[in-house]
């Protein structure tokens, strides 16, 4: 089942149980791949490191600090890559 929800005047959409997250004007590509790592990862160093290998796979290491205002259409898919690849690494690319 899909359903769609507001929260905070954000769309989020719920497919099968799993939020997608949207991009959040206020967060850099960065905090948003990390915002999705927070809860499976307590480990700070670890997150920094599997962010930064993501973002290297998709080529993104240049844009961690821009915002999604900034970012054209293919390079927020890229991060919606970028966030599926950090939440299960081994599995995505490896």
């Amino acid at each position: 089942m899909i359903y769609f929800f507001s929260f905070f005047d954000h769309f989020l959409l719920l497919i099968s149980n799993q939020i997608v997250l949207p991009f959040f004007p206020w967060l850099d590509v960065y905090e948003i791949i990390e915002l999705v790592l927070k809860n499976l990862m307590p480990n700070l160093n670890e997150r920094k490191e599997i962010i930064d290998d993501v973002l290297h796979v998709v080529d993104l290491n240049d844009y961690k600090k821009y915002y999604s205002k900034e970012l054209s259409g293919g390079m927020k898919q890229r991060v919606s890559i970028t966030r599926a690849l950090a939440v299960d690494p081994v599995n995505s690319y490896g």
